[in-house]
């Protein structure tokens, strides 16, 4: 009877040291995938500055040219990324829009151009002067010289409006 209760008691000890040896061992793991992380951001902003990212010019002046966006923020935007084009760029959301109408090798510089537009429109908008500014030249662009500055008033008041109704 004694042995059959040691080796019950070893038989408990054994699992407790493997579960606690379990609990230990996804902690770790863990912690190295933490870890790996930070490694992975920490080699991108090692070689800032390097330039040795390939940009795609046909991919820059495509994206450029649909989104708005000035090719030289698209091309600085790849070089600061420095890593895999088809991963890191434009990370913040992704559109259907684009992964559906884009050739893949576009995709993430569109993606940039997006988030771009998305951050510069939200800055612009979040102060009453500065959406007034931008509404402005938005006017310019838009639409004929004579009519900018009454259509810039209207899309000021009209956007105004709609924030309300949110």
């Amino acid at each position: 009877m004694r042995g059959f209760l040691f080796g019950v008691v070893l038989l408990l000890m054994g699992l407790t040291v493997a579960g606690l040896a379990w609990q230990r061992a996804e902690a770790l793991a863990a912690e190295n995938a933490l870890l790996r992380r930070h490694a992975a951001a920490r080699e991108r902003v090692k070689n800032w500055g390097k330039a040795s990212a390939a940009v795609d010019k046909e991919a820059v002046a495509f994206a450029a040219y649909n989104w708005g966006t000035p090719p030289s923020l698209l091309t600085a935007i790849r070089l600061a990324e420095n890593g895999s084009p088809q991963y890191e760029m434009g990370h913040k959301g992704k559109s259907v829009f684009i992964a559906s109408n884009t050739p893949l090798e576009f995709w993430q510089y569109c993606e940039a151009a997006r988030t771009v537009n998305k951050a510069l429109w939200h800055w612009a908008l979040a102060d009453k002067k500065r959406a007034k500014e931008a509404i402005k030249a938005l006017g310019k662009a838009y639409t004929s010289e004579n009519r900018a500055a009454q259509w810039s008033r209207n899309i000021e008041r009209l956007e105004y409006e709609s924030r309300l109704g949110d």
